[in-house]
């Protein structure tokens, strides 16, 4: 049986190695036009996150420095929308989350980005969030979060991003109204995407 959404569709991890040329890896096989608001993030809330889990065959087996990931938006606005966030990359042996409450715990020696993003308004625009610090991948599966901390809601519309499909349940993502931010050491109650 298929399952839905792994990750974000079209999700592209630019790698450098010491020697070769940057690569880029776009991750996602049937790029369908379905647009799904939970995966990386929900905007419409004041905060949201993600954890999506990326196997090393989806990274083609390279290896180099994460330097940037970037995400394909769906639907249209009237205006682009700039959000806050921070960007965890962790190494992991796990393929799928068992429940909503397997959240990988982060730390702050986890996160590659924090600051603002402008998501542009116009439908199958790219936005890319360029690392702070670059992640060193050496082979193996990675969990990548994003996680919308910006407080207020997106009112003017909320972001689609495109998606593709899976046999594993590889992504968990959280939305929260309210003025109560999300705490990254001691996540749970999340809905895993199957």
């Amino acid at each position: 049986m298929k399952k839905i959404l792994l990750l974000t569709m079209m999700c592209f991890l630019a790698l450098f190695g010491n020697v070769r040329a940057q690569e880029t890896i776009e991750i996602g096989e049937d790029k369908a036009p379905a647009g799904g608001y939970n995966l990386p993030v929900y905007d419409y809330n004041q905060y949201s996150i993600s954890q999506q889990i990326y196997t090393e065959a989806e990274m083609e087996g390279k290896t180099g420095n994460i330097t940037d990931v970037s995400f394909r938006l769906s639907s249209s606005k009237s205006a682009s929308v700039k959000r806050t966030y921070a960007v965890y990359i962790k190494s992991t042996d796990l393929t799928a989350f068992a429940d909503g409450n397997s959240f990988f715990q982060l730390s702050e020696s986890d996160k590659v980005f924090e600051g603002q993003v402008e998501l542009p308004a116009t439908a199958d625009s790219w936005f890319a969030i360029n690392f702070d610090n670059p992640f060193k991948y050496e082979g193996g599966n990675i969990m990548l979060c994003v996680y919308d901390k910006t407080g207020s809601q997106n009112t003017s519309a909320y972001s689609m991003f495109y998606q593709y499909s899976t046999t594993e349940s590889a992504s968990i993502h959280k939305n929260v109204w309210g003025n109560t931010p999300l705490n990254v050491s001691s996540l749970s109650d999340g809905t895993v995407v199957a």
